[in-house]
């Protein structure tokens, strides 16, 4: 006989105050990535860097050098940059 297994789906919403425009926001979000993604968030031992593709379907990866690193996954959506700031 089949196991039925039941889960809950929790939705955590935490707002932060930034002193700085949209624009500059984005920017740290999606060309800064490395600056602010703690190495304890990396898969590989030595990593250079981490990236975001700000488009739907943009993948997020971690670049190990060489030519190696970690294809993380593709946007399935994507806030546009003049989003930030709204309040929902």
């Amino acid at each position: 006989m089949p196991t039925t297994r039941t889960f809950e789906v929790h939705e955590i919403v935490q707002e932060v105050r930034l002193e700085a425009t949209p624009a500059r926001v984005w920017k740290a979000l999606v060309e800064e990535t490395s600056s602010w993604w703690h190495r304890d968030f990396y898969t590989g031992r030595n990593p250079r860097a981490f990236h975001i593709e700000a488009r739907l379907g943009g993948a997020l990866w971690e670049d190990w050098g060489d030519g190696q690193g970690l294809d993380g996954r593709r946007h399935d959506a994507l806030v546009p940059r003049d989003f930030l700031g709204r309040r929902r």
